[in-house]
């Protein structure tokens, strides 16, 4: 899910933990993580 204004891509990632999506987006200039949520337990 996404949402973009006149500054940052905004993204939220509801499935983190696994493939790093969150980490590699977050690397990306432009792209601000809105929220990260993990299901699995720790």
């Amino acid at each position: 899910m996404y949402h973009h204004d006149d500054h940052a891509l905004s993204l939220m990632d509801w499935f983190c933990g696994a493939g790093r999506s969150s980490r590699g987006a977050h690397a990306v200039p432009g792209v601000r993580m809105a929220r990260a949520a993990r299901g699995a337990r720790l």
